[in-house]
């Protein structure tokens, strides 16, 4: 025997209720739907959604990934539908969408082509139906109880007034959180910047062989050479750079040679004119101009000790530049 239930019968429930059913719709989302088309939903437009809404249950019921894909979009259109009762500050336009481009509309000209075509779905809806469903809550989706159901219809109806109990106090205690974000960081100020190739360059010394040098103090005969590039640079902000270079220190401002290596050989550093740079001193100075600054520099090996005593091997040594600006 036919119960009375929601939307359709207990064993036909439609969309709504068994995304209810299946955990994938709150209660108060459920209500805030029920309240809704209770005021939208007439006997041609209900005609229309119960055509195609019950073999979609059925699939729902069989196939539970179609069930959460439809969640999905009812609970656009919901959140629509709390925008338009005031439970909600701003639309939904994806859901706003769904409920005026696509859901009434489709549903209504469904309703209309079944009465049209006398489709037997159709039998039993009738204008005069309206106020079945048309109504208040309780009667929009509460079906007419047969003879002796008085007791069921009064309790789907308290079922139902719960439900909307509960949507208004979920939309009230839905107050927003809060938290602080604090971004820390530090804008300087520099006349230039330094040419990325130049921030960790490699200069090739060459391969020079114990005769070049006759007494301590004696260098190889060509240099290698390189250059640090200062691009950007604005005179408005400084006048002159200084590069000053540190590192191992043997002798007077030489740079040594790293362990392991070739021993009483030191790297010498002069500037563009040949005029020697003292690694941990003072560094070369110069004026800037606008734009790009190109300091050039010159690296000889120079030999720290008697020629007999030199010994050959790998010959690297590591030196750290500063540039600052005046």
């Amino acid at each position: 025997m036919n119960k009375p239930g929601f939307w359709a019968d207990y064993d036909m429930k439609i969309v709504c209720n068994e995304l209810r059913r299946q955990g994938l719709l709150s209660v108060a989302d459920w209500a805030c739907d029920a309240s809704y088309c209770a005021r939208r939903f007439d006997s041609t437009t209900y005609l229309g959604y119960r055509l195609w809404a019950s073999p979609c249950l059925r699939m729902m019921q069989r196939h539970r990934p179609l069930a959460r894909a439809l969640a999905i979009p009812v609970r656009w259109m919901i959140a629509d539908m709390r925008y338009q009762h005031g439970a909600r500050s701003n639309r939904h336009f994806l859901g706003l969408l769904i409920n005026r481009g696509l859901f009434w509309p489709a549903n209504r000209l469904i309703g209309k082509a079944a009465r049209f075509l006398g489709s037997p779905g159709a039998k039993g809806f009738s204008p005069s139906s309206k106020k079945s469903f048309g109504g208040n809550l309780a009667e929009c989706f509460v079906q007419p109880p047969l003879k002796g159901d008085l007791s069921m219809k009064k309790s789907i109806f308290s079922a139902l007034t719960v439900a909307g109990l509960v949507a208004s106090v979920s939309t009230a205690s839905a107050t927003p959180n809060s938290g602080t974000i604090n971004f820390q960081g530090y804008i300087t100020e520099s006349a230039c910047s330094i040419s990325g190739g130049d921030t960790n360059m490699t200069v090739p010394m060459g391969s020079i062989t114990k005769n070049e040098f006759t007494t301590a103090g004696t260098r190889n005969t060509t240099p290698a050479r390189f250059s640090i590039s200062l691009l950007n640079c604005n005179t408005e902000v400084a006048k002159n750079a200084t590069i000053a270079f540190t590192g191992n220190v043997v002798g007077t401002g030489l740079l040594a040679l790293e362990p392991s290596g070739a021993q009483g050989v030191a790297v010498a550093l002069f500037n563009a004119n040949n005029q020697a740079i003292t690694v941990g001193g003072t560094g070369v100075s110069g004026a800037l101009t606008n734009g790009t600054n190109e300091f050039k520099f010159q690296a000889y090996y120079q030999a720290t000790t008697a020629v007999a005593n030199i010994v050959a091997g790998a010959a690297n040594a590591k030196a750290t530049f500063t540039v600052t600006y005046s």
